[in-house]
């Protein structure tokens, strides 16, 4: 598992796997060897000090990230789900733009709730995919984030603990958060370059009313739905 996952970062740098999925590795590397080979991994493990860095790392990582997240910021996925309802606008869409120029245009006021990722290669094979926005980039997990439209009318963005993040105006959204995007908000996902820009999410603010004075310049909400 060692010698593949060296492969894999020589390959492509951005590949970082989590603490528990490098654990997951290591279990089906042993039963794959077998119950002896298994043993003797286990007896070796104490001297491998490059498997011992590999998840010394991993676990540093995830550790960091909790600690900037903490606990109560982070939303279970059902109650993300629950908040879903019918969109409000009608006319809410992200313009893909590559290099600063919009090269598509992605309506999102169809559904009250939009999962985006990759998806299973196998379900989507079987034209069974679980994700509503499918984006291609290595980076992206195969279930990313979700996109929800909630009883306010505000466009809301889940981070699914994705592996590589993803980003509102170039800052990193905590992996558990829920937050409000406003029309003009920049959205990216993992290490791909294109950017997903909000239009037609209408003008209501966090108090739930129109604005009627001078709206602030910049303006990103974390999960506003509580009050």
């Amino acid at each position: 598992m060692t010698e593949a996952l060296k492969h894999v970062q020589k390959c492509r740098p951005i590949v970082n796997p989590n603490a528990s999925f490098v654990a997951q590795l290591k279990e089906w590397d042993s039963n794959r060897l077998g119950l002896e080979k298994k043993a003797a991994l286990k007896k070796d493990a104490a001297n491998d000090e490059e498997d011992d860095d590999l998840m010394a790392f991993a676990k540093a990582r995830q550790a960091e990230e909790e600690e900037d997240v903490g606990n109560e910021a982070q939303i279970p996925q059902e109650m993300v789900k629950s908040m879903a309802c019918k969109p409000k606008h009608q006319n809410v869409q992200w313009l893909v733009k590559k290099d600063g120029q919009v090269i598509q245009e992605l309506s999102l006021s169809q559904k009250s709730m939009y999962t985006i990722g990759k998806g299973d290669q196998l379900r989507v094979k079987l034209g069974r995919s679980a994700v509503d926005l499918r984006f291609q980039h290595p980076s992206i997990s195969r279930k990313h984030a979700m996109l929800i439209h909630n009883s306010k009318g505000h466009i809301l963005l889940y981070d699914a603990h994705s592996s590589h993040g993803t980003f509102v105006d170039g800052k990193r959204m905590p992996p558990g958060e829920c937050w409000r995007i406003n029309n003009g908000q920049k959205v990216r996902f993992g290490a791909s370059t294109r950017e997903y820009e909000l239009e037609g999410a209408g003008t209501k603010w966090d108090s739930g009313e129109d604005s009627d004075g001078d709206e602030p310049a910049a303006k990103r909400s974390k999960w506003d739905d509580s009050d």
